[in-house]
Protein backbone atom coordinates (compact mmCIF):
# COMPACT_ATOMS: atom_id res chain seq x y z
CA UNK A 1 0.00 0.00 0.00
CA UNK A 2 0.89 3.68 -0.32
CA UNK A 3 2.24 4.55 3.12
CA UNK A 4 5.01 7.12 2.62
CA UNK A 5 4.38 10.84 2.19
CA UNK A 6 3.73 12.07 -1.33
CA UNK A 7 6.93 14.10 -1.35
CA UNK A 8 8.98 11.09 -0.33
CA UNK A 9 7.79 8.81 -3.11
CA UNK A 10 10.48 6.69 -4.72
CA UNK A 11 11.13 8.14 -8.16
CA UNK A 12 12.91 5.91 -10.61
CA UNK A 13 15.12 8.50 -12.29
CA UNK A 14 17.22 5.92 -14.10
CA UNK A 15 16.65 2.38 -15.27
CA UNK A 16 12.88 2.82 -15.15
CA UNK A 17 12.43 0.53 -18.12
CA UNK A 18 14.32 -2.34 -16.55
CA UNK A 19 12.58 -1.91 -13.20
CA UNK A 20 9.06 -2.15 -14.58
CA UNK A 21 9.94 -4.52 -17.40
CA UNK A 22 10.90 -7.22 -14.96
CA UNK A 23 8.21 -6.45 -12.43
CA UNK A 24 5.27 -5.94 -14.77
CA UNK A 25 5.86 -8.75 -17.23
CA UNK A 26 7.22 -11.61 -15.08
CA UNK A 27 5.39 -14.92 -15.40
CA UNK A 28 2.80 -15.29 -12.67
CA UNK A 29 4.20 -16.89 -9.53
CA UNK A 30 1.68 -16.17 -6.78
CA UNK A 31 0.53 -19.37 -5.03
CA UNK A 32 -3.07 -18.16 -5.33
CA UNK A 33 -2.84 -17.71 -9.09
CA UNK A 34 -5.18 -20.21 -10.80
CA UNK A 35 -3.38 -19.59 -14.11
CA UNK A 36 0.21 -20.02 -12.91
CA UNK A 37 0.48 -23.18 -14.99
CA UNK A 38 0.14 -21.91 -18.55
CA UNK A 39 -1.15 -24.33 -21.14
CA UNK A 40 -0.92 -25.39 -24.76
CA UNK A 41 -3.00 -27.83 -26.76
CA UNK A 42 -2.05 -29.76 -29.90
CA UNK A 43 -4.72 -31.23 -32.15
CA UNK A 44 -5.27 -31.61 -35.85
CA UNK A 45 -1.63 -30.80 -36.52
CA UNK A 46 -1.80 -27.33 -34.95
CA UNK A 47 -0.35 -26.31 -31.60
CA UNK A 48 -2.42 -23.70 -29.71
CA UNK A 49 -0.44 -21.78 -27.08
CA UNK A 50 -1.32 -19.07 -24.58
CA UNK A 51 1.67 -19.39 -22.25
CA UNK A 52 2.89 -15.81 -22.77
CA UNK A 53 2.13 -12.30 -21.56
CA UNK A 54 -1.57 -11.54 -21.84
CA UNK A 55 -2.29 -15.00 -23.31
CA UNK A 56 -5.68 -16.45 -22.54
CA UNK A 57 -7.76 -19.41 -23.66
CA UNK A 58 -9.61 -22.15 -21.82
CA UNK A 59 -9.77 -25.12 -24.18
CA UNK A 60 -9.67 -26.22 -27.81
CA UNK A 61 -11.69 -28.98 -29.47
CA UNK A 62 -11.16 -30.34 -32.99
CA UNK A 63 -14.59 -30.55 -34.61
CA UNK A 64 -13.72 -31.86 -38.06
CA UNK A 65 -10.88 -32.42 -40.51
CA UNK A 66 -10.81 -32.20 -44.29
CA UNK A 67 -10.13 -29.33 -46.63
CA UNK A 68 -10.80 -27.10 -43.64
CA UNK A 69 -9.76 -27.79 -40.05
CA UNK A 70 -12.66 -26.77 -37.80
CA UNK A 71 -12.11 -26.02 -34.11
CA UNK A 72 -14.27 -24.88 -31.21
CA UNK A 73 -12.31 -22.44 -29.06
CA UNK A 74 -13.55 -21.64 -25.56
CA UNK A 75 -12.39 -18.40 -23.97
CA UNK A 76 -11.40 -18.54 -20.32
CA UNK A 77 -13.62 -17.31 -17.50
CA UNK A 78 -12.30 -14.99 -14.81
CA UNK A 79 -12.14 -16.35 -11.24
CA UNK A 80 -15.30 -16.18 -9.13
CA UNK A 81 -15.64 -12.80 -7.44
CA UNK A 82 -15.39 -13.26 -3.64
CA UNK A 83 -16.77 -9.75 -3.07
CA UNK A 84 -19.89 -10.51 -5.14
CA UNK A 85 -20.33 -14.23 -5.93
CA UNK A 86 -23.57 -13.46 -7.81
CA UNK A 87 -21.65 -11.44 -10.41
CA UNK A 88 -21.06 -13.80 -13.34
CA UNK A 89 -17.35 -14.07 -14.29
CA UNK A 90 -16.49 -12.55 -17.65
CA UNK A 91 -14.83 -14.51 -20.45
CA UNK A 92 -14.43 -11.78 -23.08
CA UNK A 93 -10.65 -11.73 -23.60
CA UNK A 94 -8.75 -14.23 -25.71
CA UNK A 95 -5.19 -14.08 -27.03
CA UNK A 96 -3.38 -17.15 -28.35
CA UNK A 97 -0.81 -18.33 -30.83
CA UNK A 98 -1.23 -21.09 -33.43
CA UNK A 99 1.84 -22.98 -34.63
CA UNK A 100 1.89 -25.25 -37.68
CA UNK A 101 -0.62 -23.26 -39.72
CA UNK A 102 1.30 -23.01 -43.01
CA UNK A 103 -0.71 -24.10 -46.07
CA UNK A 104 -3.84 -24.91 -44.06
CA UNK A 105 -7.39 -23.62 -44.12
CA UNK A 106 -8.67 -23.14 -40.57
CA UNK A 107 -12.05 -22.28 -39.10
CA UNK A 108 -12.23 -21.18 -35.46
CA UNK A 109 -15.64 -21.13 -33.77
CA UNK A 110 -15.35 -18.67 -30.87
CA UNK A 111 -17.30 -19.79 -27.80
CA UNK A 112 -18.11 -17.77 -24.63
CA UNK A 113 -16.99 -14.50 -26.23
CA UNK A 114 -17.65 -12.20 -29.18
CA UNK A 115 -16.04 -12.49 -32.58
CA UNK A 116 -16.28 -8.98 -34.00
CA UNK A 117 -13.47 -8.69 -36.51
CA UNK A 118 -10.71 -9.80 -34.10
CA UNK A 119 -7.03 -8.99 -34.71
CA UNK A 120 -4.21 -11.12 -36.08
CA UNK A 121 -0.41 -10.85 -36.04
CA UNK A 122 2.65 -12.68 -37.32
CA UNK A 123 4.96 -11.59 -34.51
CA UNK A 124 2.72 -10.92 -31.49
CA UNK A 125 3.57 -7.20 -31.59
CA UNK A 126 2.08 -5.67 -34.72
CA UNK A 127 -1.61 -6.47 -35.12
CA UNK A 128 -4.29 -5.68 -37.68
CA UNK A 129 -7.99 -6.50 -38.01
CA UNK A 130 -9.14 -9.57 -39.84
CA UNK A 131 -11.21 -8.78 -42.92
CA UNK A 132 -15.01 -8.81 -42.99
CA UNK A 133 -14.86 -12.03 -45.03
CA UNK A 134 -12.53 -13.72 -42.53
CA UNK A 135 -14.65 -12.73 -39.52
CA UNK A 136 -18.18 -11.79 -40.69
CA UNK A 137 -20.21 -9.89 -38.11
CA UNK A 138 -22.71 -11.95 -36.16
CA UNK A 139 -21.40 -15.33 -37.32
CA UNK A 140 -19.10 -16.14 -34.39
CA UNK A 141 -16.22 -17.63 -36.35
CA UNK A 142 -12.84 -16.82 -37.90
CA UNK A 143 -11.86 -18.32 -41.25
CA UNK A 144 -8.13 -18.29 -42.07
CA UNK A 145 -6.52 -19.34 -45.33
CA UNK A 146 -2.89 -19.92 -44.41
CA UNK A 147 -2.02 -20.99 -47.93
CA UNK A 148 -2.77 -17.64 -49.60
CA UNK A 149 -3.98 -14.78 -47.35
CA UNK A 150 -1.85 -15.74 -44.34
CA UNK A 151 1.04 -17.88 -45.61
CA UNK A 152 2.78 -18.29 -42.26
CA UNK A 153 3.47 -21.12 -39.87
CA UNK A 154 2.73 -19.04 -36.76
CA UNK A 155 -0.25 -16.72 -36.29
CA UNK A 156 -1.48 -14.81 -33.23
CA UNK A 157 -5.20 -14.12 -32.73
CA UNK A 158 -6.52 -11.51 -30.26
CA UNK A 159 -9.96 -10.30 -29.25
CA UNK A 160 -8.65 -6.77 -29.81
CA UNK A 161 -5.28 -5.21 -30.54
CA UNK A 162 -3.47 -6.06 -27.27
CA UNK A 163 -2.02 -3.32 -25.11
CA UNK A 164 0.30 -5.24 -22.82
CA UNK A 165 2.67 -4.42 -19.97
CA UNK A 166 5.60 -4.69 -22.37
CA UNK A 167 4.10 -1.85 -24.44
CA UNK A 168 3.42 0.28 -21.36
CA UNK A 169 6.94 -0.34 -20.10
CA UNK A 170 8.48 1.01 -23.32
CA UNK A 171 6.28 4.10 -23.16
CA UNK A 172 7.10 4.69 -19.48
CA UNK A 173 10.79 4.46 -20.32
CA UNK A 174 10.25 7.06 -23.06
CA UNK A 175 8.09 9.41 -20.96
CA UNK A 176 10.33 9.18 -17.89
CA UNK A 177 13.22 10.79 -19.78
CA UNK A 178 11.28 14.05 -20.01
CA UNK A 179 12.14 16.57 -17.28
CA UNK A 180 8.50 17.25 -16.39
CA UNK A 181 7.52 13.58 -15.97
CA UNK A 182 8.16 11.75 -12.74
CA UNK A 183 7.41 8.06 -12.33
CA UNK A 184 6.63 6.41 -9.02
CA UNK A 185 4.64 3.46 -7.71
CA UNK A 186 1.51 3.70 -5.59
CA UNK A 187 2.12 0.17 -4.32
CA UNK A 188 2.09 -3.43 -5.42
CA UNK A 189 -0.68 -5.57 -6.81
CA UNK A 190 -1.96 -8.83 -5.35
CA UNK A 191 0.71 -10.72 -7.25
CA UNK A 192 3.46 -8.25 -6.36
CA UNK A 193 3.63 -6.08 -9.46
CA UNK A 194 4.30 -2.36 -9.14
CA UNK A 195 1.47 0.02 -10.04
CA UNK A 196 3.41 2.78 -11.83
CA UNK A 197 2.13 6.34 -11.59
CA UNK A 198 3.04 9.24 -13.87
CA UNK A 199 3.15 12.74 -12.40
CA UNK A 200 3.22 15.30 -15.22
CA UNK A 201 3.62 19.00 -14.43
CA UNK A 202 5.94 21.98 -14.93
CA UNK A 203 6.84 24.64 -12.36
CA UNK A 204 4.92 27.90 -12.72
CA UNK A 205 3.25 30.67 -10.76
CA UNK A 206 -0.14 29.71 -12.20
CA UNK A 207 -2.97 28.24 -10.20
CA UNK A 208 -2.68 24.49 -10.60
CA UNK A 209 -5.65 22.19 -11.03
CA UNK A 210 -5.29 18.57 -9.93
CA UNK A 211 -6.25 15.91 -12.47
CA UNK A 212 -6.25 12.17 -11.79
CA UNK A 213 -6.70 9.67 -14.62
CA UNK A 214 -6.58 5.91 -14.42
CA UNK A 215 -7.15 3.11 -16.86
CA UNK A 216 -7.31 -0.60 -17.48
CA UNK A 217 -9.45 -1.67 -14.56
CA UNK A 218 -11.07 -4.23 -16.86
CA UNK A 219 -8.10 -5.71 -18.63
CA UNK A 220 -9.84 -6.84 -21.82
CA UNK A 221 -10.50 -3.15 -22.51
CA UNK A 222 -7.31 -2.58 -24.46
CA UNK A 223 -8.76 0.24 -26.66
CA UNK A 224 -8.86 2.43 -23.54
CA UNK A 225 -5.09 2.00 -23.13
CA UNK A 226 -4.42 3.03 -26.73
CA UNK A 227 -6.61 6.10 -26.17
CA UNK A 228 -4.84 6.97 -22.91
CA UNK A 229 -1.38 6.50 -24.46
CA UNK A 230 -2.25 8.91 -27.29
CA UNK A 231 -3.59 11.41 -24.74
CA UNK A 232 -0.38 11.25 -22.67
CA UNK A 233 1.70 11.69 -25.84
CA UNK A 234 -0.18 14.93 -26.55
CA UNK A 235 0.19 16.19 -22.99
CA UNK A 236 3.97 15.67 -23.00
CA UNK A 237 4.44 17.01 -26.55
CA UNK A 238 6.75 19.93 -27.31
CA UNK A 239 4.02 22.43 -28.22
CA UNK A 240 3.02 25.77 -26.65
CA UNK A 241 -0.40 24.47 -25.64
CA UNK A 242 0.97 21.29 -24.05
CA UNK A 243 3.45 23.38 -22.08
CA UNK A 244 0.65 25.62 -20.81
CA UNK A 245 -1.35 22.56 -19.75
CA UNK A 246 1.64 21.26 -17.82
CA UNK A 247 2.12 24.66 -16.18
CA UNK A 248 -1.48 24.81 -14.97
CA UNK A 249 -2.22 21.15 -14.26
CA UNK A 250 -0.89 18.64 -11.77
CA UNK A 251 -1.62 15.45 -13.72
CA UNK A 252 -1.44 12.08 -11.98
CA UNK A 253 -1.96 9.16 -14.36
CA UNK A 254 -2.16 5.49 -13.39
CA UNK A 255 -2.11 3.64 -16.75
CA UNK A 256 -2.70 0.14 -15.33
CA UNK A 257 -5.04 -0.17 -12.37
CA UNK A 258 -5.01 -3.94 -12.78
CA UNK A 259 -1.50 -5.08 -13.86
CA UNK A 260 -2.06 -8.70 -12.77
CA UNK A 261 -5.14 -8.91 -14.97
CA UNK A 262 -3.26 -7.61 -18.01
CA UNK A 263 -0.33 -10.01 -17.64
CA UNK A 264 -2.52 -13.01 -16.86
CA UNK A 265 -4.97 -12.37 -19.69
CA UNK A 266 -8.09 -11.81 -17.59
CA UNK A 267 -11.22 -10.06 -18.83
CA UNK A 268 -12.76 -7.88 -16.12
CA UNK A 269 -11.43 -8.99 -12.76
CA UNK A 270 -8.12 -8.86 -10.96
CA UNK A 271 -6.28 -12.10 -10.23
CA UNK A 272 -8.24 -12.69 -7.01
CA UNK A 273 -11.52 -12.42 -8.97
CA UNK A 274 -12.56 -9.01 -7.64
CA UNK A 275 -13.99 -6.50 -10.11
CA UNK A 276 -12.00 -3.42 -9.08
CA UNK A 277 -14.47 -1.01 -10.69
CA UNK A 278 -17.27 -1.80 -8.20
CA UNK A 279 -15.17 -2.58 -5.12
CA UNK A 280 -15.27 0.75 -3.28
CA UNK A 281 -18.22 0.07 -0.97
CA UNK A 282 -17.22 -3.45 0.11
CA UNK A 283 -15.91 -4.23 3.62
CA UNK A 284 -12.18 -3.95 4.11
CA UNK A 285 -11.76 -7.73 4.14
CA UNK A 286 -13.20 -7.89 0.60
CA UNK A 287 -11.48 -4.76 -0.76
CA UNK A 288 -8.71 -5.55 -3.25
CA UNK A 289 -5.19 -4.39 -2.48
CA UNK A 290 -5.17 -2.50 -5.78
CA UNK A 291 -8.22 -0.48 -4.67
CA UNK A 292 -6.64 0.13 -1.27
CA UNK A 293 -3.50 1.42 -2.99
CA UNK A 294 -5.51 3.85 -5.12
CA UNK A 295 -7.52 5.16 -2.20
CA UNK A 296 -4.43 5.52 0.00
CA UNK A 297 -2.72 7.51 -2.74
CA UNK A 298 -5.75 9.76 -3.28
CA UNK A 299 -6.25 10.22 0.46
CA UNK A 300 -2.68 11.42 0.84
CA UNK A 301 -2.86 13.56 -2.28
CA UNK A 302 -5.89 15.38 -0.84
CA UNK A 303 -4.78 15.29 2.80
CA UNK A 304 -4.28 19.07 2.97
CA UNK A 305 -7.85 19.72 1.92
CA UNK A 306 -7.21 20.26 -1.79
CA UNK A 307 -9.63 18.16 -3.84
CA UNK A 308 -8.89 16.45 -7.12
CA UNK A 309 -10.51 18.81 -9.62
CA UNK A 310 -11.09 16.23 -12.36
CA UNK A 311 -11.10 12.43 -12.41
CA UNK A 312 -11.30 10.52 -15.69
CA UNK A 313 -11.92 6.77 -15.52
CA UNK A 314 -10.83 5.24 -18.84
CA UNK A 315 -12.77 2.19 -20.08
CA UNK A 316 -13.94 0.43 -23.25
CA UNK A 317 -17.39 -0.99 -23.98
CA UNK A 318 -18.94 -3.59 -26.24
CA UNK A 319 -21.49 -1.05 -27.54
CA UNK A 320 -20.50 0.37 -30.93
CA UNK A 321 -20.07 4.00 -29.92
CA UNK A 322 -18.06 6.24 -27.61
CA UNK A 323 -19.74 7.45 -24.44
CA UNK A 324 -19.31 9.28 -21.16
CA UNK A 325 -21.10 7.89 -18.12
CA UNK A 326 -22.56 10.98 -16.46
CA UNK A 327 -24.11 10.93 -13.00
CA UNK A 328 -27.54 12.49 -12.87
CA UNK A 329 -28.28 15.75 -11.09
CA UNK A 330 -30.84 13.93 -8.92
CA UNK A 331 -28.12 11.60 -7.55
CA UNK A 332 -25.48 14.32 -7.21
CA UNK A 333 -26.32 18.03 -7.59
CA UNK A 334 -27.20 20.63 -10.18
CA UNK A 335 -23.69 22.10 -10.08
CA UNK A 336 -22.00 18.70 -10.37
CA UNK A 337 -24.20 17.80 -13.34
CA UNK A 338 -23.39 21.14 -14.99
CA UNK A 339 -19.65 20.43 -14.77
CA UNK A 340 -20.05 16.87 -16.01
CA UNK A 341 -22.11 18.00 -18.98
CA UNK A 342 -19.67 20.81 -19.70
CA UNK A 343 -16.63 18.57 -20.13
CA UNK A 344 -18.73 16.01 -22.00
CA UNK A 345 -19.94 18.63 -24.48
CA UNK A 346 -16.46 20.10 -24.82
CA UNK A 347 -15.27 16.62 -25.79
CA UNK A 348 -17.97 16.14 -28.43
CA UNK A 349 -17.50 19.61 -29.91
CA UNK A 350 -16.13 19.27 -33.46
CA UNK A 351 -15.80 15.51 -32.88
CA UNK A 352 -16.88 13.25 -35.77
CA UNK A 353 -16.47 10.07 -33.70
CA UNK A 354 -18.47 11.06 -30.62
CA UNK A 355 -21.76 12.99 -30.47
CA UNK A 356 -23.97 14.29 -27.68
CA UNK A 357 -26.67 11.74 -28.47
CA UNK A 358 -24.26 9.03 -27.29
CA UNK A 359 -23.99 10.20 -23.66
CA UNK A 360 -25.01 7.67 -20.99
CA UNK A 361 -26.44 8.47 -17.57
CA UNK A 362 -26.41 6.68 -14.22
CA UNK A 363 -26.98 7.30 -10.55
CA UNK A 364 -24.10 8.11 -8.26
CA UNK A 365 -23.17 5.04 -6.19
CA UNK A 366 -20.50 4.52 -3.50
CA UNK A 367 -19.30 1.28 -5.11
CA UNK A 368 -17.61 3.36 -7.82
CA UNK A 369 -14.57 5.58 -7.33
CA UNK A 370 -16.74 8.44 -8.58
CA UNK A 371 -18.96 7.78 -5.56
CA UNK A 372 -15.92 7.75 -3.27
CA UNK A 373 -14.97 11.20 -4.58
CA UNK A 374 -18.56 12.45 -4.21
CA UNK A 375 -18.81 11.36 -0.59
CA UNK A 376 -15.65 13.33 0.23
CA UNK A 377 -15.59 16.33 -2.08
CA UNK A 378 -19.06 16.72 -3.60
CA UNK A 379 -18.99 19.25 -6.49
CA UNK A 380 -15.31 20.04 -5.98
CA UNK A 381 -14.41 16.94 -7.98
CA UNK A 382 -15.78 16.42 -11.49
CA UNK A 383 -15.61 12.64 -11.94
CA UNK A 384 -16.82 10.57 -14.88
CA UNK A 385 -16.09 7.48 -16.96
CA UNK A 386 -15.02 7.57 -20.61
CA UNK A 387 -15.80 4.53 -22.77
CA UNK A 388 -14.25 3.76 -26.15
CA UNK A 389 -15.74 0.97 -28.30
CA UNK A 390 -13.90 -2.17 -29.41
CA UNK A 391 -15.49 -2.36 -32.83
CA UNK A 392 -16.64 0.78 -34.60
CA UNK A 393 -17.90 4.28 -33.95
CA UNK A 394 -21.34 5.60 -34.73
CA UNK A 395 -23.55 2.49 -34.55
CA UNK A 396 -26.02 4.49 -32.51
CA UNK A 397 -26.21 6.88 -35.46
CA UNK A 398 -26.71 4.01 -37.89
CA UNK A 399 -23.21 4.32 -39.32
CA UNK A 400 -21.17 1.17 -39.96
CA UNK A 401 -18.73 2.49 -42.57
CA UNK A 402 -15.50 0.50 -42.77
CA UNK A 403 -13.54 3.68 -42.10
CA UNK A 404 -15.20 3.96 -38.69
CA UNK A 405 -13.82 0.70 -37.30
CA UNK A 406 -11.77 1.34 -34.17
CA UNK A 407 -8.11 1.75 -35.03
CA UNK A 408 -4.96 3.27 -33.60
CA UNK A 409 -5.47 6.26 -35.92
CA UNK A 410 -9.00 6.73 -34.60
CA UNK A 411 -7.66 6.69 -31.03
CA UNK A 412 -5.30 9.52 -31.97
CA UNK A 413 -8.30 11.51 -33.17
CA UNK A 414 -10.29 10.79 -30.01
CA UNK A 415 -7.28 11.65 -27.86
CA UNK A 416 -6.95 15.02 -29.59
CA UNK A 417 -10.56 15.85 -28.68
CA UNK A 418 -9.98 14.73 -25.08
CA UNK A 419 -6.80 16.81 -24.95
CA UNK A 420 -8.57 19.95 -26.16
CA UNK A 421 -11.50 19.37 -23.79
CA UNK A 422 -9.10 18.95 -20.85
CA UNK A 423 -7.62 22.41 -21.36
CA UNK A 424 -10.90 24.06 -22.35
CA UNK A 425 -12.64 22.75 -19.21
CA UNK A 426 -10.17 24.71 -17.06
CA UNK A 427 -9.98 27.66 -19.44
CA UNK A 428 -6.31 27.09 -20.22
CA UNK A 429 -5.14 28.96 -23.29
CA UNK A 430 -1.94 29.38 -25.28
CA UNK A 431 -0.90 31.04 -28.51
CA UNK A 432 -2.36 27.98 -30.28
CA UNK A 433 -5.76 28.14 -28.57
CA UNK A 434 -7.14 31.49 -27.40
CA UNK A 435 -10.44 32.54 -25.81
CA UNK A 436 -12.50 35.71 -25.69
CA UNK A 437 -15.37 36.16 -23.26
CA UNK A 438 -18.69 37.60 -24.54
CA UNK A 439 -20.10 40.95 -23.48
CA UNK A 440 -23.64 42.04 -24.25
CA UNK A 441 -24.15 44.71 -26.88
CA UNK A 442 -27.35 46.25 -28.19
CA UNK A 443 -30.37 44.01 -27.84
CA UNK A 444 -28.53 41.42 -25.71
CA UNK A 445 -28.33 40.47 -22.05
CA UNK A 446 -25.39 38.91 -20.18
CA UNK A 447 -26.18 35.97 -17.88
CA UNK A 448 -24.37 33.54 -15.58
CA UNK A 449 -27.08 31.01 -14.68
CA UNK A 450 -26.39 27.30 -15.00
CA UNK A 451 -29.58 26.34 -16.75
CA UNK A 452 -27.49 26.33 -19.93
CA UNK A 453 -24.07 24.89 -20.66
CA UNK A 454 -21.19 27.25 -21.33
CA UNK A 455 -17.43 27.33 -20.75
CA UNK A 456 -16.00 30.54 -19.37
CA UNK A 457 -17.69 33.03 -17.04
CA UNK A 458 -20.96 33.93 -18.75
CA UNK A 459 -23.03 33.88 -21.91
CA UNK A 460 -25.02 36.43 -23.89
CA UNK A 461 -28.76 36.08 -24.60
CA UNK A 462 -30.06 37.71 -27.79
CA UNK A 463 -33.30 39.54 -26.93
CA UNK A 464 -34.00 40.24 -30.60
CA UNK A 465 -32.75 39.27 -34.04
CA UNK A 466 -29.44 40.96 -34.78
CA UNK A 467 -28.53 41.50 -31.11
CA UNK A 468 -24.80 42.00 -30.55
CA UNK A 469 -22.29 39.80 -28.71
CA UNK A 470 -19.00 41.64 -28.32
CA UNK A 471 -15.73 39.75 -27.91
CA UNK A 472 -12.55 41.46 -26.71
CA UNK A 473 -8.99 40.57 -25.80
CA UNK A 474 -6.40 42.94 -24.41
CA UNK A 475 -3.85 41.49 -26.83
CA UNK A 476 -3.75 39.31 -29.93
CA UNK A 477 -0.87 38.65 -32.31
CA UNK A 478 -1.32 39.79 -35.89
CA UNK A 479 -2.44 36.99 -38.20
CA UNK A 480 -5.41 35.04 -39.51
CA UNK A 481 -7.63 33.11 -37.12
CA UNK A 482 -10.56 30.78 -37.48
CA UNK A 483 -13.23 31.97 -35.09
CA UNK A 484 -15.56 29.59 -33.26
CA UNK A 485 -18.36 30.67 -30.91
CA UNK A 486 -19.94 28.45 -28.26
CA UNK A 487 -23.69 28.08 -28.75
CA UNK A 488 -25.64 27.09 -25.65
CA UNK A 489 -29.26 27.22 -26.70
CA UNK A 490 -30.92 24.27 -25.04
CA UNK A 491 -30.73 22.78 -21.53
CA UNK A 492 -29.34 19.31 -20.97
CA UNK A 493 -28.57 17.21 -24.04
CA UNK A 494 -28.61 19.01 -27.36
CA UNK A 495 -28.11 17.97 -30.95
CA UNK A 496 -26.56 19.73 -33.92
CA UNK A 497 -24.77 23.01 -33.27
CA UNK A 498 -25.93 23.43 -29.67
CA UNK A 499 -23.49 23.19 -26.77
CA UNK A 500 -20.49 23.23 -29.09
CA UNK A 501 -17.93 25.51 -30.66
CA UNK A 502 -19.36 26.43 -34.05
CA UNK A 503 -17.21 28.04 -36.71
CA UNK A 504 -18.52 31.47 -37.71
CA UNK A 505 -15.71 32.51 -40.03
CA UNK A 506 -12.08 33.49 -40.51
CA UNK A 507 -10.85 36.86 -39.26
CA UNK A 508 -7.65 38.81 -39.69
CA UNK A 509 -5.90 40.67 -36.89
CA UNK A 510 -3.91 43.25 -38.85
CA UNK A 511 -1.46 44.23 -36.12
CA UNK A 512 -0.39 43.13 -32.67
CA UNK A 513 -2.56 44.60 -29.95
CA UNK A 514 -6.15 44.82 -28.77
CA UNK A 515 -8.76 42.56 -30.33
CA UNK A 516 -12.45 43.35 -30.71
CA UNK A 517 -15.09 41.46 -32.66
CA UNK A 518 -18.83 42.14 -32.88
CA UNK A 519 -21.12 39.26 -33.75
CA UNK A 520 -24.63 40.32 -34.76
CA UNK A 521 -25.93 37.41 -36.83
CA UNK A 522 -28.02 36.38 -33.89
CA UNK A 523 -31.56 35.03 -33.72
CA UNK A 524 -33.90 36.04 -30.92
CA UNK A 525 -33.48 33.64 -28.01
CA UNK A 526 -30.02 32.50 -29.09
CA UNK A 527 -27.41 32.12 -26.37
CA UNK A 528 -23.73 32.62 -27.19
CA UNK A 529 -20.77 31.77 -24.98
CA UNK A 530 -17.00 31.95 -25.21
CA UNK A 531 -15.26 32.55 -28.54
CA UNK A 532 -12.35 30.33 -29.53
CA UNK A 533 -9.62 31.69 -31.80
CA UNK A 534 -7.33 29.25 -33.55
CA UNK A 535 -4.47 30.33 -35.80
CA UNK A 536 -5.33 29.17 -39.30
CA UNK A 537 -2.11 27.13 -39.35
CA UNK A 538 -3.20 25.07 -36.32
CA UNK A 539 -6.98 24.84 -36.73
CA UNK A 540 -9.11 21.99 -35.39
Amino acid sequence: MFHSSLAALLFFAAGIGNVFAQNLIDTAKHPGNPFAERQSVSCGGINFRWDFEGGSLDSVALVSQGDTLVYDLFSRRDPLNPADPKLAPSSRWYLFRMEGTSGKRIKLNIKRSECRRPFWSLNGVEYERLSAEEAPLGQGYILLDCATAHPADTIYIAYHNPYLASRLNKKIEQWSKLPFVQVSSIGKSYEGREMPLLHITEPSDCRKYVVYIHGRIHTSESPSSWHLEKLIDLIVANTPHSKRLREQLDLYILPFTNPDGVVNGLSRSALHGINLEVNHADPDSLTAVEVKNIRAFLTELTSKGKAVDLFLNMHSQIADYVTYWIHTAESSSKEAFFNLMKIANLTTSQNRLFTKGEFSFSKMHPKYLEGWFWDRFKEKTTALTFETPYSFYGRKRGEVADTLWVSERGMEELAANSYNALGDFFGIESQDRLFAEPKSGGGARQLRDKEYLYPGKSYVLAKRNGAKAIYKRSYLDAGKYNLYIWRCNLPGICEGDDNAFVKVGTIEQKKNGKFKYKYNKTIKGERLGTALLLPVSSDL
